[in-house]
């Protein structure tokens, strides 16, 4: 049945990933440009730190402080 389905069948390969020192403008542009709601965060050595959602974003856009704080501790 569809339970035993591989996981590439249903994944997106389109994978945008955001520096962990990104800003809000950029993130911004990002999820407007595309059609999801999470972004892996990366350092600079393009290793997974986090992940924001489009939700941490809006919240974020209210307290720039907050944006820094997601992007170090996820």
């Amino acid at each position: 049945g569809c339970m035993e389905t591989m996981v590439p069948t249903y994944m997106n390969t389109k994978v945008i990933s955001i520096g962990k020192n990104s800003t809000l403008r950029d993130i911004e542009r990002i999820f407007l440009e595309n059609k999801f709601n999470h972004m892996p965060v990366v350092d600079n050595s393009s290793m997974l730190v986090g992940i924001i959602t489009r939700k941490d974003f809006l919240k974020a856009i209210h307290d720039e402080d907050q944006l820094a704080e997601l992007l170090q501790t996820r």
